[in-house]
């Protein structure tokens, strides 16, 4: 038989260097590369070179330090930052009124000044009726103590054990001899509060009047800043601040009028509970539900501590927090949902961090702010289209 795998001889009068062999070695090597392919085409990319990688660690390491430098200088110049953001968020909601009183062809500069002096006329009304109330609970806050420590007696009771146990530990640590002694002067605590309110008092001030600029004289602002940009540049500039103005202003509206209504269904709750000051603790409800999770905790524990230091079964204390719990939890999966829609949505976790983040550098009020503050910058990064991987971390 033939065998098929085996080449045949060159036939008589061939040459042996001639025959199908010889083909076969003067073919290329296909893993070899020939001329041509030298010739053309980009060589083989190889490993990356140490100076380019050096390039990336250094590139990195350079946003670090900008990240923990930018962080530091919002931490330190939060008296002059803060009224300036607060002022910014502030004059967004009251665009609305704004644009009302603009077609009736009012200027600027006086629907600016109706429209802030009609603020701060909500402002000092609801400050005036709810003085007396919170004014009592503060005179009280001795007597609330200690009807609190009484209340919660039987529970204390059964931590005797470990309090013992930590006053001995304590009573073993105690070493004789000169004990060194800490004098408070009579007025560091009056000066405290004196330095807190003044504090306090000016960055009011200041952001007013930064409310008040920018309401008068914003859109004209950011209407010559845009004509000073480069015409690539411009439309990319216009974007973002239309899209800001819209997107925050419509959200934060939108927010205001839940957490005002969430106050008033919780001081309605509060009255038919028999609660104390009602009014209070709606203004409390819908002020603390600007912050994400921890606004409602807050609200919780206080509503709880009223109603122990007010009634005296079981069912009567827990009432109140229930109903406050059922109302807020109505507003966060049905409410706010339905009515903001995909607005702005952002991944909870994101939030969470944010308003412990904000939280810390910038106190009650950065807890306020840090919603709005991260929707604006996802606002930015979607217009931009950078930072994909952050864009698709916030939603």
């Amino acid at each position: 038989m033939k065998d098929l795998g085996s080449r045949s001889a060159p036939p008589p009068g061939v040459p042996a260097h001639e025959g199908p062999l010889a083909d076969d070695a003067k073919a290329p090597h296909p893993s070899l590369p020939t001329e041509d392919h030298l010739s053309s085409g980009p060589p083989p990319e190889g490993p990356p070179r140490p100076a380019n990688l050096w390039q990336q660690v250094s590139g990195r390491s350079l946003v670090a330090l900008l990240v923990l430098a930018l962080l530091y200088t919002l931490w330190v110049a939060k008296s002059l930052i803060l009224p300036l953001v607060l002022a910014l968020f502030l004059a967004i909601v009251l665009s609305a009124p704004l644009r009302l009183l603009r077609r009736l062809h009012l200027p600027d500069v006086f629907s600016a000044a109706i429209v802030v002096l009609s603020f701060l006329g909500v402002i000092g009304a609801g400050i005036f009726f709810l003085s007396d109330p919170a004014l009592t609970w503060v005179n009280q806050a001795p007597q609330v103590v200690r009807n609190l420590e009484y209340k919660l007696a039987p529970i204390t009771k059964r931590l005797g054990g470990a309090t013992r146990a930590t006053r001995e530990i304590e009573e073993m640590g105690e070493t004789k001899g000169d004990q060194p002694t800490v004098r408070i002067s009579k007025g560091s605590l009056a000066s405290t509060l004196v330095d807190r309110i003044s504090s306090f008092a000016a960055g009011a001030v200041v952001t007013v009047v930064l409310v008040y600029f920018l309401l008068a004289m914003g859109r004209r602002t950011v209407i010559q800043v845009a004509r000073a940009q480069v015409p690539e540049s411009r439309r990319v500039y216009a974007d973002i601040i239309s899209s800001v103005q819209t997107e925050i202003a419509i959200y934060l509206q939108t927010i205001t009028a839940i957490n005002i209504g969430l106050g008033a269904a919780t001081a309605a709750a509060m009255w038919a509970t028999g609660m104390p000051s009602p009014a209070l603790w709606g203004v409390v409800a819908g002020m603390l539900n600007f912050m994400p999770y921890l606004g409602p905790v807050i609200t919780v524990g206080i509503l709880t501590i009223v109603a122990i230091l007010t009634f005296g079964t079981l069912w009567t204390i827990a009432l109140p927090p229930l109903i406050f719990l059922f109302l807020t939890a109505v507003e966060g999966q049905v409410l706010t949902p339905m009515i903001v829609g995909r607005r702005l949505t952002l991944n909870p976790l994101v939030v969470f961090l944010s308003v412990v983040a904000w939280g810390w550098l910038w106190g009650v009020a950065g807890a306020l702010l840090a919603v709005p503050l991260v929707a604006v910058f996802k606002i930015v990064l979607d217009r931009t289209g950078r930072l994909r991987l952050l864009r698709a971390a916030m939603e």
